[in-house]
């Protein structure tokens, strides 16, 4: 016959096991909720308190360059000097008004000049590139027309 013998020990290993998996099944359980409830909601919260602030940045930036273009095209007497320049290509204006196009980039953010006269021909014509530091070579711009 055989008998089988159940040893307490074996029970208590049973016990002990299944103890040990259900705390960490617990542990487990309350460390998901905690980062559910509390740490992911804080950090939503945080990211988008973020994203409002760079936004409110990015937006008093774009104000500040529209009011400082908007200052510079408003200048009615440079307007006057450049229609002047249009009429005669007086070179003194281009000294006078654009010593160097890597100053127009620094102060006003412009890197594209260029300037037509009525009849659609070039006379300033240059770029600026911030990244490279330097002058760059353009072509005349071929949809330029001049007015009816």
């Amino acid at each position: 016959m055989n008998r089988n013998i159940r040893s307490p020990f074996r029970s208590l290993l049973i016990q002990a096991i299944t103890l040990v998996i259900s705390g960490l099944v617990v542990v487990l359980l309350l460390l998901w909720w905690i980062d559910s409830r509390i740490i992911q909601p804080a950090f939503h919260e945080l990211e988008y308190r973020q994203a409002l602030d760079d936004a409110e940045r990015v937006k008093a930036g774009i104000e500040n360059q529209l009011v400082s273009l908007g200052n510079m095209a408003g200048d009615w007497a440079n307007w006057d000097d450049t229609y002047a320049f249009a009429e005669d290509h007086n070179s003194d204006y281009i000294t006078s008004n654009c010593p160097d196009i890597s100053l127009l980039s620094r102060t006003s953010k412009i890197d594209l000049l260029a300037v037509y006269d009525r009849e659609g021909k070039v006379l300033l014509l240059g770029s600026f590139h911030p990244v490279i530091g330097k002058e760059v070579a353009v072509q005349p711009f071929s949809g330029v027309r001049p007015p009816i």
